[in-house]
């Protein structure tokens, strides 16, 4: 799709959060982990981070890909814990702590 385009700008989601099955999303891996890992993640969403807040052809700013991301975070446990409450599933969630 990009094949001989120059001077391209890049938006990728770092951790998407979405109701859609695909490898990368946070949710997805979240369920189907065996065990977890207690982390604070960013707060993506694929349809706001879809729209930067600034616009690049403003500014001069290097062609390369930028992981983009929302303000705040979240902990591992705290979004198992809105899953298991929103009666998604029933799993246990082992979580290893730092």
């Amino acid at each position: 799709m990009l094949e001989g385009a120059e001077q391209c700008y890049i938006w990728r989601l770092r951790i998407p959060f979405e109701n859609t099955a695909n490898p990368r999303n946070y949710l997805q891996k979240l369920l189907s982990y065996q065990t977890l890992l207690e982390a604070e993640t960013p707060c993506p969403s694929s349809t706001n981070s879809s729209r930067p807040a600034w616009t690049p052809s403003a500014c001069v700013f290097p062609t390369v890909w930028y992981n983009v991301t929302n303000p705040g975070s979240v902990w591992t446990s705290e979004v198992t814990e809105l899953i298991r409450a929103s009666g998604v599933t029933d799993k246990e969630f082992p979580v290893l702590r730092r």
